[in-house]
């Protein structure tokens, strides 16, 4: 009785299995079997999947607006309420900090992404004056900003406002970077589909063989 490596050899190279047609088979056109009958709907799948990429960036761009107009109307309220307290005690001093809300300007950045950051401001003498400067302050995990980070920085009064203006932004950077990674994300499952090389006889053997390789060597890994 044969066993079934032998039957398997038998059946490869049998004359029924030899005059098989190859899946991916080429005509005298040079068009395998597989263009023949997936070139129509590889053509509108590609068609829409750019549809579809068009589509996603009105969107991610009309919410990346949305979100950065909400930024501006956080840092806004910040600097009125800050601007507010000092009127109302004319002895208050205020620690020179500030939130900048600033769009992404790269060719290869999310279209309409914008940062927000904590800054610390400070003046130099120039030829023609002072200088207006900035220094970033370091930012905890995740792009949140601890109260820590403007320990000493600012007057407790101020260190207030700070935590409830960092408590919306930090909610608005978390939806800049979900928007970012769905865009991300979609276009590179479209662009795996539909970039990626149709596959051939030779691809399909090499994949075969690598993936009967890795079975071997796990098989010898854990005998």
């Amino acid at each position: 009785m044969k066993t079934a490596t032998e039957s398997a050899e038998v059946l490869a190279h049998s004359p029924t299995s030899e005059n098989q047609t190859p899946r991916f088979h080429t005509d005298n056109n040079g068009r395998t079997a597989h263009d023949v009958l997936t070139g129509p709907y590889q053509a509108a799948a590609a068609q829409a999947a750019a549809g579809a990429e068009a589509a996603l960036d009105t969107w991610v761009t009309a919410e990346m607006a949305w979100l950065f107009a909400c930024a501006e109307a956080v840092r806004t309220d910040y600097e009125a309420a800050v601007a507010a307290a000092l009127a109302a005690d004319a002895g208050r001093r205020r620690g020179k900090v500030a939130v900048r809300v600033r769009a992404h300007r790269a060719k290869r950045a999310t279209p309409g992404a914008c940062s927000i950051e904590w800054v610390q401001y400070y003046y130099v003498a120039g030829a023609d004056g002072p200088q207006y400067r900035t220094r970033y302050l370091p930012h905890g995990h995740e792009d949140s900003y601890p109260a820590s980070t403007f320990a000493g920085l600012v007057k407790p009064w101020q260190m207030r406002l700070i935590i409830d203006t960092e408590r919306q932004m930090r909610l608005i950077r978390q939806r800049v970077k979900q928007v970012a990674g769905v865009r991300t994300q979609l276009r590179r499952v479209i662009r795996s589909l539909h970039d990626a090389p149709a596959p051939t006889e030779a691809t399909e053997a090499t994949e075969a063989t690598e993936a009967t390789e890795a079975t071997e060597a796990t098989e010898a890994h854990d005998g």
